[in-house]
């Protein structure tokens, strides 16, 4: 997600950089497992982006690694990492894609509108991007610099207004289900609002690691976020699964009464 030049000095932003793309190989691990075990289908857009966007996700970390440690060629480093960039930003900001169709699954007009935006915003920042990153390989400018910062902070801004598409909607459409289902359903909902927040103020955190700290911090930091939005799309679908399909009263922690729920006709006297 992020391309930018490469000094090879050891210092303390180098350091920090690569504990936290170590990090980020770990979370890779946990999500390959947490994929397979959380998908009971394997099978639809949901499942194919969240497994491609943390395949992108060790692409991206391994070439990053291998741009910062010399004495690999250039150009297929370069390529692989291009190829990675787009593989994860793209295929992550699809999981968010997928995840409306779970709560809107009756708005197919909605649908292509964001679909729609995802691939002309998608040309429009990573075809001039990967231009940049070939062109950084031996005449890089400081506003090529600026350039991919704005790339990026676009692309950020662009996943932050689909979490908030999906948190508007998401408690527009659920809420009355989490009040049928009782105080474990409106907990349960009250934790998808909780998790959807998080993921924003992450974004708002890269933006801000973007224009402030190194390019080795950036990377570092950008990587472990993603991993860590993903991690929490596991999470996410698992209590989407339990709220959604779990019966009247039968939720975990539903010990009050369904007051919610329509009273019974009276008999007759």
């Amino acid at each position: 997600m992020i391309s930018t030049s490469v000094d090879q000095a050891i210092d303390g932003p180098f350091i920090v950089a690569t504990s936290l793309l170590s990090i980020s190989l770990y979370i890779v691990l946990e999500l390959l497992v947490g994929i397979f075990t959380t998908f009971k289908r394997r099978s639809g857009l949901y499942f194919y982006s969240c497994l491609i966007s943390t395949i992108g996700l060790a692409s991206f970390t391994a070439t990053y690694y291998m741009r910062i440690f010399p004495g690999l060629p250039s150009l297929p480093v370069r390529i692989l990492f291009s190829i990675s960039s787009a593989i994860v930003v793209n295929a992550q900001h699809l999981v968010l894609y997928a995840r409306l169709h779970v709560i809107l699954p009756q708005h197919p007009r909605f649908h292509r509108a964001i679909l729609i935006i995802l691939i002309v915003s998608s040309l429009a920042f990573f075809c001039p991007q990967t231009y940049l990153e070939y062109y950084a390989g031996s005449t890089y400018m400081p506003s090529d610099q600026i350039k991919i910062l704005a790339f990026n902070t676009v692309l950020t801004v662009r996943e932050m207004l689909l979490c908030m598409i999906y948190l508007v909607q998401g408690i527009r459409q659920l809420k009355p289900i989490a009040l049928i289902k009782g105080r474990a359903g409106r907990n349960i909902m009250v934790q998808l609002i909780l998790v959807q927040a998080f993921a924003i103020i992450l974004d708002i955190g890269v933006i801000v690691v973007l224009f402030k700290a190194s390019a080795f911090t950036r990377t570092g930091y950008t990587t472990v976020v993603i991993g860590i939005k993903l991690r929490m799309e596991c999470a996410i679908l698992n209590a989407l699964k339990k709220l959604l399909s779990s019966p009247v009263g039968l939720l975990p922690s539903s010990d009050e009464p369904n007051v919610h729920a329509p009273p019974s006709s009276p008999s007759p006297a």
